[in-house]
């Protein structure tokens, strides 16, 4: 039977990664109690609760009438990040799918190899077609040792579900949480929160978002960044409105009224380009101002000029090589995963 969590207990363990891996720095203020009723969907009551909660792991202290701020060193956290007994590591992934393309492989790899070469760990690349014979793969190709550790882009290989569930090989997805596997993904909310910053300091109030324009290849994503738009607009009291139809003529529709909106979120920075150019061949009257998310178009004409998200895809595969590497990765519950923030890219 699986064991339900408590809201405010994922709650508590996600800001406790944040702060682990540098989301809040030492002397940082975390989440308001409304933020995190926004942000996590729970009551005041549990959010007052969650920050007791952080208070009792001394990760965080209370200055009145101020908030909560990290510690510059947070206590009875050393257990948690003990080293396990890992030598190598395993990166398996095809050679156009380890990420949204080439650009963010690279990106990835890069990350990883500088990690593994710091702490002068093994380290091969398997580049597998896919399969539905996911734990054939790794007895057979793989051969996993016992000192190993295996990282995968997650969403490639849904077969691998089984392998990913074995407590024998320690394992870690990127961009992707899977059930009883420790994962290390964009943080959404960061980059939404950037992008409506930068919206709003330009004077816009009435913001659209628009998902799955294109396709992509992770829903969890695209789903994930229109949760947070939306919180976030009602949050700041603006007028947002979610285009999650994939259709083009829902967005293009929206032009027509007198009141629409005069600025525009893609979850992608192809879907982005893709409405640009459908926007200007019909030479509209009015044109949003647009971003994206990614800053990793795979049709990179016009990207030089977009506003967007740039997800730090090293930083992303030196977080997975770290929770191969503590035995965080052993404790670590299917709610619980580590998010890598990005920055903004202005260009327009």
């Amino acid at each position: 039977m699986r064991t339900v969590v408590p809201a405010y207990r994922k709650a508590v363990e996600d800001i406790v990664s944040k702060i682990r891996h540098g989301f809040f720095q030492p002397g940082d203020q975390i989440y308001s109690r409304k933020e995190i009723c926004a942000l996590y969907g729970i009551s005041e009551m549990t959010a007052f609760k969650i920050h007791g909660e952080l208070q009792k792991l001394s990760v965080v202290t209370k200055a009145s009438g101020k908030g909560l701020f990290v510690n510059s060193t947070c206590t009875g956290m050393e257990d948690s990040t003990a080293p396990i007994k890992i030598n190598k590591i395993c990166l398996v992934g095809g050679a156009n799918a380890i990420g949204s393309g080439e650009i963010y492989g690279s990106r990835l790899i890069n990350g990883i190899k500088s990690r593994v070469a710091e702490l002068n760990l093994d380290f091969r690349i398997e580049y597998i077609k896919s399969s539905p014979y996911g734990p054939i793969i790794i007895n057979d190709r793989l051969n996993m040792a016992g000192d190993e550790g295996l990282i995968t882009f997650g969403y490639t290989y849904p077969e691998l579900l089984s392998t990913l569930m074995n407590p024998t090989i320690a394992t870690v997805t990127v961009e992707r949480i899977f059930p009883e596997s420790p994962a290390v993904l964009t943080d959404n909310y960061d980059g939404i929160y950037q992008l409506l910053e930068y919206l709003i300091n330009r004077g816009h109030q009435h913001i659209a978002m628009a998902s799955r324009l294109v396709g992509s290849k992770s829903d969890v994503n695209e789903n994930e960044r229109v949760y947070f738009f939306e919180k976030e607009m009602v949050r700041r009291g603006l007028r947002g409105t979610a285009i999650v139809s994939g259709n083009i003529n829902d967005l293009l529709e929206m032009f027509k009224s007198a009141d629409a909106p005069t600025a525009i979120m893609f979850t992608g920075d192809d879907a982005a380009l893709k409405f640009r150019r459908i926007a200007a061949d019909g030479k509209k009257r009015f044109q949003p101002l647009i971003t994206g998310f990614d800053d990793i178009a795979t049709d990179e004409e016009g990207l030089e000029s977009l506003t967007t998200y740039h997800i730090e895809c090293e930083k992303m595969g030196v977080a997975a090589v770290d929770a191969l590497l503590t035995r965080q990765a052993e404790r670590w519950q299917p709610h619980l995963y580590t998010r890598i923030t990005g920055r903004l890219v202005v260009r327009n």
